[in-house]
């Protein structure tokens, strides 16, 4: 057997003469192996769980395109619903041409069988002015009744004791049997009546031509 004395090595030393191998062990120089995980390419870095494109980032789960989100699965919008998306209901009022829409309007003298009451009243001369005040207070008797359309009383240029009375009614019916068939009648007849001289002729007609 063969004795050798231990080789001495030289000691490497840092800059301020300390020995470099206590520095690596105190200081924890980044000489040594780094440990899995904790690297660049390890988890919780840039491409690992929880980075830029890692679970949580921008474009996993819960992110701008994740579920969720605006585009993602479940997502809601907040935008309000257009005329156009399903199921939407108009909030407008139906208008006159809406399905089941139905005009309120009166009949007009051009509508239908409708028919035109025509009355030529001669007044007795220096009654006009108490039948004109009369005939304002009985005017709301029958526009009251049903059928009623509208009311015209015109008065003869050339013969100022004489009116014209031209009643539109929705039908015959309405005139003939409806007003002078009710107690508005009544109170029509004891305001106006007396005032007549001879009384007038009630006539009808039907609508045939406008210009």
């Amino acid at each position: 057997v063969v004795s050798r004395d231990p080789v001495s090595l030289p000691v490497e030393r840092t800059n301020d003469g300390r020995d470099r191998s206590e520095c690596s062990v105190a200081e924890g120089v980044t000489d040594l192996p780094r440990p899995t995980g904790s690297a660049d390419t390890g988890a919780g870095a840039g491409t690992g769980a929880g980075a830029g494109a890692g679970a949580g980032a921008d474009t996993n789960a819960g992110a701008g395109t994740g579920a969720g989100a605006g585009t993602g699965a479940g997502a809601v919008s907040s935008a309000p619903a257009g005329p156009d998306s399903p199921g939407a209901v108009s909030s407008a009022p139906a208008g006159p041409y809406s399905p089941g829409a139905v005009s309120s309007a009166p009949a007009g003298p051009d509508s239908p069988g409708a028919v035109l009451e025509h009355a030529v009243l001669d007044v007795r001369c220096g009654d006009e002015e108490a039948f004109e005040a009369a005939f304002s207070e009985a005017r709301s008797i029958i526009a009251s009744s049903p059928g009623f359309v509208s009311l015209r009383l015109e008065r003869c240029v050339e013969r100022p004791s004489r009116y014209l009375l031209l009643v539109t009614w929705t039908s015959l019916e309405a005139h003939t049997e409806g007003f002078r068939g009710s107690a508005a009648f009544a109170q029509w007849r004891s305001l106006l009546h007396h005032f007549y001289d001879p009384f007038p002729t009630v006539e009808h007609f039907e609508l045939v031509a406008t210009a």
